[in-house]
């Protein structure tokens, strides 16, 4: 029979076998484990390796298009540019023969004018010849001298005397030689000179109308280059007041926050033996949304209005474009804009295009264009104070905040974010942000939402209310429905309405 010490020592034989057996079968549980997670991620390694090169053909099909597009306007443009001066050839040699058949034609009218003319004047002679009466016959001519008479044979002749020589006559004064005259020029010599003188001044328009554009463009620059610095001169003066007003304001709040306390401490003492009360908590304040939240916010949207935070920080890039572009707008009465969005990668970095267009017309199709690559989470665009009017049969939309045809767009559209920086009546700018949330219950049509809240706004400028704050009402007013998020301010820091 086995002793307590043997039977001691098979059993820690016993448990340290089981612990062996335990801890091998823990490794090869762990192994199995570290396959499957080398496993799962090799697939989804190759998973995004196929995504990357899917993404990079797609971008580079784009680019082949853009390429191709691209060569086609060139190609199409050339062409046009050929036809262009092929047809000016054509008309300027079409011109030119016309101009050399005039000529001629003027010759041909020239010469045989004369010919009439000399035709004429041989009737003429040939009548008066005819009319003059017959004049009588010629007696015949004496010769000159005296006829000597015959002289008897054997007379010697006198002598003569030599005649007296002559004066010479004197020399009549000549006449002057008339010019020479110029041959006449022919038709290509003219027509040269006057394609000579149709190109110089065709040159000195041209030179002309580039100076007065230039000049133009010059004075256009300077006029946006002084609207734009007087435009950051009034934002950084805002912002320097801002955050006086912030620091006097917090400086305030914590003097009253520690004459409360102290108030508090002196009138509720503890007794004794009992532990003092700890200070109120100050309520913490909603931070805003960092970029990355930002353009998760605008690319894929909260689940609800409920889900919306309820403050919004623009991005320094988009809250500087929107201030260009208001001073721009202020410089030449259009409207400016852009498309912001993100780049894409690891990273998502902000990225903004800038658009323009005419009031009403602002056109984002270029912007798009010119990035494809960028992922769009929203767009903005300026509305002047000024433009506000009123039409022959009723009011017509300018200015304030979203019109109906901003909201109805930000419905039907894909993008998530839809900003507008208003000018108000005191000259300052008030920006008014919309939010679409994934989730949302619409009532009769995005027509119907858009078209009463049209006639809501108008009537209240009817009635006498300012632009901005009668949108801003109404807005407030749509975004209590769900169907979309409001934020407004007059910074980069926007609060939900």
């Amino acid at each position: 029979m086995p002793t307590w010490e043997e039977r001691r020592d098979e059993r820690r034989r016993q448990e340290k076998a089981e612990r062996r057996a335990e801890e091998r079968r823990r490794q090869e549980r762990d192994r199995q484990r570290e396959e499957a997670r080398r496993t799962e991620a090799r697939a989804r390694s190759a998973e995004l390796d196929r995504g990357l090169q899917q993404a990079e053909e797609r971008r580079a099909a784009r680019l082949h298009e853009l390429r191709v597009a691209r060569r086609r306007a060139a190609v199409e443009a050339r062409r046009r540019r050929t036809a262009d001066v092929e047809r000016h050839d054509e008309q300027t040699a079409a011109r030119r023969q016309a101009l050399r058949e005039d000529a001629q034609a003027a010759q041909r009218r020239e010469v045989r004018a004369d010919e009439v003319r000399k035709l004429r004047r041989g009737e003429k002679q040939a009548a008066e010849r005819r009319r003059a009466p017959a004049a009588p016959p010629r007696a015949k001519p004496k010769p000159k001298g005296k006829e000597q008479k015959p002289r008897p044979s054997g007379e010697v002749p006198r002598e003569r005397p030599k005649p007296r020589p002559r004066p010479k006559p004197e020399p009549k004064p000549r006449a002057p030689e008339p010019k020479k005259r110029k041959p006449p020029e022919t038709d290509d010599r003219r027509d040269r000179k006057l394609a000579d003188e149709r190109a110089r001044k065709v040159d000195e328009e041209r030179r002309a109308r580039r100076d007065a554009e230039a000049g133009t463009r010059r004075k256009d620059e300077e006029r946006k280059a002084r609207a734009l610095e007087r435009a950051r001169e009034e934002r950084r003066a805002e912002r320097l007041e801002q955050e006086r007003r912030d620091r006097r304001r917090e400086e305030q709040r914590k003097r009253a926050r520690s004459e409360r306390l102290g108030q508090r401490r002196s009138e509720e003492r503890p007794r004794v033996g009992e532990r003092p009360k700890p200070p109120p908590r100050e309520e913490a304040k909603p931070q805003p949304p960092p970029t990355e939240e930002f353009l998760e916010l605008g690319l894929d949207g909260p689940t609800s209005a409920a889900d919306a935070p309820p403050v919004i920080r623009l991005p320094d890039l988009v809250f500087d474009a929107m201030q260009r572009s208001l001073a721009a707008a202020l410089a030449d009465g259009r409207e400016h804009g852009g498309v912001f969005g993100a780049t894409g990668g690891p990273r998502r970095y902000v990225s903004l295009v800038y658009a323009e267009g005419d009031v009403h017309q602002i056109d984002y199709s270029e912007a798009r264009r010119a990035w494809p690559a960028l992922k769009e989470a929203g767009t903005y665009h300026t509305h002047l104070w000024e433009l506000i009017d009123v039409g022959q049969s009723e009011l017509r939309w300018a200015g304030g905040g979203h019109s109906d045809a901003d909201l109805r767009n930000l419905i039907l559209a894909e993008r998530r974010m839809s900003a507008v920086i208003a000018q108000t009546r005191d000259g300052r700018s008030r920006i008014f942000l919309l939010v679409r949330p994934v989730t949302f219950t619409l009532v009769g049509g995005s027509t119907r939402v858009a078209a009463e809240y049209r006639k809501r706004v108008l009537a209240l400028v009817t009635q006498g209310v300012d632009p901005v704050e009668a949108t801003e009402e109404e807005l407030t007013r749509v975004s209590r429905t769900g169907v979309v998020v409001l934020y407004s301010g007059d910074g980069p820091l926007l609060e939900r309405r």
